[in-house]
């Protein structure tokens, strides 16, 4: 799945990488056998480049809602039959908080959450992105790397940005 915005293209996809069992937490570069390109991995408590992760505390506003990171747009979207869970996940006072918050068990829990999670993904990014030059400038020099999220968890089906 592509976006177009304006000088770069991004992939989202919200998956956890492959390439997270490098466990160091300084920037890396590392060559990805398929295409020939350099990855650069990030997380959270990177050395640098922490202004990527999901996780990263910036403000953006998407319809008219304020959102504090990509984590807490994303986890919200999952409860929209629950405006009083939204909230709750949107004032958490961290990513991490918003995440654990997303796991509740709700009866509001969007059922078609498997088909419309990348687009949620995607327009959490988009915003967060757009509406923030410093960011946007830092994902365009970025240009013609992968762009990998490193996660403490691992699964095999994955790409975050691209």
């Amino acid at each position: 799945m592509t976006l177009r915005d304006s000088t770069t293209w991004v992939l989202a996809h919200w998956y956890y990488l492959t390439f997270c069992l490098v466990r160091t937490l300084k920037l890396t570069l590392v060559p990805l056998k398929e295409t020939g390109k350099m990855a650069l991995e990030f997380s959270s408590k990177s050395a640098t480049h922490t202004e990527l992760s999901n996780f990263h505390l910036v403000e953006f506003t998407v319809d008219g809602t304020k959102w504090t990171s990509v984590e807490h747009y994303f986890q919200a979207q999952k409860f929209p039959g629950d405006p009083a869970l939204q909230e709750r996940v949107r004032a958490a006072k961290t990513a991490l908080g918003a995440k654990r918050l997303g796991r509740t068990q709700s009866e509001h829990f969007r059922s078609d959450w498997e088909e419309v999670k990348e687009n949620v993904m995607l327009t959490g990014l988009r915003a967060k992105f757009t509406q923030n030059p410093e960011l946007r400038e830092l994902l365009v020099k970025t240009t013609g790397l992968h762009l990998i999220e490193k996660l403490s968890k691992c699964r095999k089906d994955l790409l975050i940005l691209f």
